[in-house]
């Protein structure tokens, strides 16, 4: 399991990303969240203020973080569940995901040449890029960690996981020729910077 939180947290930032850590804390009979010190302390420091010696803490921390991966697993349980109802669905010229991404008849036409009997394309937005994110297209024979397998056509499948469906809601995948470029291009609306190579995009 990652550590998501350490002791040297603001208590502020803890209950701020994580509201559920007060059920721990008032379990260990720590009422940090009424603290006057709150929004300034470190979690040490708030707990070593109630008396709690390091190894204390560091038992605190832990418990809060299994629990938070609890949350999270769950979380992604229930994601994983819903994804999987989703289906793509021919829309004047598109298919469209149900949750609003888009692939071009071009893209995918240009897609199926690519596509070997083995295959079946993989797209993911992943950490890239001058900007933060980029899409990675390429095809596998096998999903990725967390992906579902999806029709977009009789003859074309695609692996996505979660996070890249959640974020591509505005995303439009379609494919250009001309004289100056040809090739695949992602266009997502929900990107608030783009990076000059227009590959790379951040939310």
């Amino acid at each position: 399991m990652v550590a998501k939180i350490t002791k040297y947290w603001r208590i502020s930032r803890l209950l701020a990303e994580y509201p559920t850590a007060v059920e721990i804390l008032l379990e260990n009979d720590i009422p940090c969240a009424g603290c006057n010190g709150a929004s300034t302390e470190r979690l040490n420091e708030g707990l070593a203020s109630h008396g709690l010696s390091e190894e204390e803490i560091d038992a605190i921390v832990t418990q809060i973080n299994q629990e938070l991966a609890k949350e999270e697993a769950k979380q992604a349980k229930e994601n994983l569940n819903n994804i999987e109802k989703l289906k793509f669905h021919e829309i004047e010229g598109y298919s469209q995901l149900e949750n609003g991404l888009k692939i071009s008849s071009a893209a995918i036409a240009a897609f199926l040449k690519y596509q070997t009997a083995e295959d079946t394309l993989s797209i993911k937005l992943e950490a890239g890029g001058c900007s933060g994110y980029n899409y990675k297209y390429e095809f596998s024979k096998e999903a990725g960690a967390k992906q579902v397998k999806f029709q977009i056509t009789p003859e074309l499948y695609v692996y996505l996981d979660a996070f890249t469906i959640e974020s591509s809601n505005k995303l439009i995948i379609d494919y250009k020729e001309s004289l100056q470029f040809t090739g695949f291009v992602f266009e997502n609306e929900k990107a608030k910077q783009k990076c000059s190579c227009g590959k790379s995009m951040g939310f």
